[in-house]
């Protein structure tokens, strides 16, 4: 007599498991059917569905509360920036309810054990989730081994009365993550403000004004990536991360105005001491720098500068757009080439927050599913977003526009951007340069021969 055993359950747990993480990647409703489906696929199905996990505000909440005995393997928390209407109390409402999601995550997320956490927070300044990110970072288990952190101020709110009045309102996150740093094998940060004391501790010896400052030891940390880009790099106001400081006015935000002092002077000590006494085991170690455009000087850009405290070098990564009037704007980076020296890409994409992930040299990605993970860290199951596009695969989009740069570049058959690396705090000028036996037709005009 033929089996009316189904195929399906001819197959191994293993198999099943890797279907299930198939599954999980884009559609979570039929992950849940599966669940639903057949007691034997319960435990397995559950392993797939709380493998990564993704959350916004609204299943945050819920997860917490249900699921919070669940071992997962990622958690990428992202609350998005919030409008702000004429009458702040609307924002002021989502934002204390965002700071209580986090608030009990902080409470359950040692439980879930997961290697690698990524939270994502945008308030409307003066709002902070400093305090409860710096605590959800405190309670980590040792399982975790990566680390995500990217905090914002999207917007601008009025203070409410009692903000400057609180003593704990401003945390020092950066303490917080340092006392993670040994248990790490990568870290993405992207905050408002940063000082040394993310690399370094106050030594014993030193007193009053001459404190010295010993770095930490990170043996297990191979790749750490700061981006001190607190918006994508344009002209003329650079949006940077800042010292820390409890002064309010000296912390970047959207609708900000003046240009803060950047935070990467005060730390570079800090940074190479700790590249030096981490170098065995660090393999990428490197600070997206901020270099806005001057509007006074002609055919320049904005862009970002990597700089490597391995290396000890510094490469410009000029930023610029392409279409966006009648036709799907792009954000253009042009980055230095990992298969040969001297050499560069140009990589377009919708999306800047994939721009600033290819500038910092690809250490982190995003899935389809919305988690973000270590390179290392990727499995064949995983599906990243859809990659961004070469030059030549752009330019064969039908609405695909050309920029005056590569006009310029194809006339005169020059890179007119520098290609080559240069000292690790060099300060770059992102202004096209005049090939031998070029000229340029006017102030804004195209290269024509000399």
């Amino acid at each position: 007599m033929p089996s009316s055993q189904p195929p399906i359950d001819k197959l191994g747990p293993d198999l099943l498991l890797m279907i299930f993480d198939v599954i999980a990647q884009d559609d979570y409703a039929s992950l849940t059917s599966a669940v639903r489906c057949s007691r034997a696929w319960q435990p397995l199905a559950q392993s797939a569905m709380y493998g990564d996990v993704f959350l916004n505000q609204p299943r945050l909440a819920k997860f917490v509360d249900r699921c919070a005995d669940t071992q997962i393997r990622s958690l990428t928390v992202t609350m998005r920036a919030i409008g702000v209407p004429g009458a702040p109390s609307e924002a002021n409402k989502i934002a204390d309810a965002r700071l209580a999601s986090l608030g009990r995550l902080c409470a359950r997320i040692r439980q879930m054990r997961p290697t690698t956490v990524s939270i994502s927070v945008d308030l409307p300044f003066p709002r902070t989730a400093a305090r409860e990110v710096a605590h959800i970072v405190e309670s980590l288990s040792p399982s975790c081994t990566s680390l995500e952190i990217k905090l914002s101020y999207g917007s601008l709110l009025f203070p409410p009365a009692d903000f400057s009045s609180s003593p704990h309102h401003r945390p020092h996150l950066c303490e917080s993550i340092r006392t993670v740093l040994p248990q790490l094998r990568h870290l993405r940060l992207c905050l408002p403000v940063l000082c040394p004391a993310l690399f370094s501790t106050i030594s014993p010896a030193g007193q009053g004004q001459n404190q010295h400052r010993q770095a930490v030891s990170a043996p297990l940390l191979q790749s750490c990536v700061i981006n001190l880009a607190q918006r994508t790099p344009s002209y003329p106001q650079g949006a940077w991360t800042t010292p820390c400081s409890d002064n309010p006015d000296q912390v970047p935000h959207g609708g900000q105005e003046q240009q803060l002092p950047s935070a990467l002077p005060p730390m570079v000590e800090a940074l190479e001491h700790f590249a030096s006494l981490n170098s065995g085991n660090l393999e990428t170690f490197s600070v997206m720098d901020v270099q806005p455009r001057d509007p006074t000087v002609p055919n320049s850009y904005a862009g970002w500068t990597r700089r490597d405290f391995l290396s000890r070098s510094s490469f410009p990564i000029p930023v610029f757009t392409v279409g966006g009037l009648i036709s799907v704007m792009f954000y253009v980076a042009r980055t230095p080439s990992p298969k040969k020296e001297g050499e560069t890409e140009d990589w377009a994409t919708p999306s800047s927050g994939q721009l600033e992930m290819i500038a910092e040299g690809g250490t982190w990605l995003e899935t389809k599913s919305g988690t973000h993970l270590p390179v290392q860290k990727m499995l064949k199951q995983h599906r990243v977003v859809d990659a961004a596009l070469t030059r030549a695969q752009y330019m064969q989009r039908p609405d695909s526009v050309r920029c005056q740069l590569w006009y310029t570049e194809d006339d005169t058959g020059e890179r007119v951007l520098p290609t080559r690396p240069g000292e690790l705090m060099r300060r770059w000028e992102l202004q096209e340069m005049c090939p031998p036996g070029w000229i340029r037709a006017g102030r804004h005009g195209p290269m024509v021969r000399a």
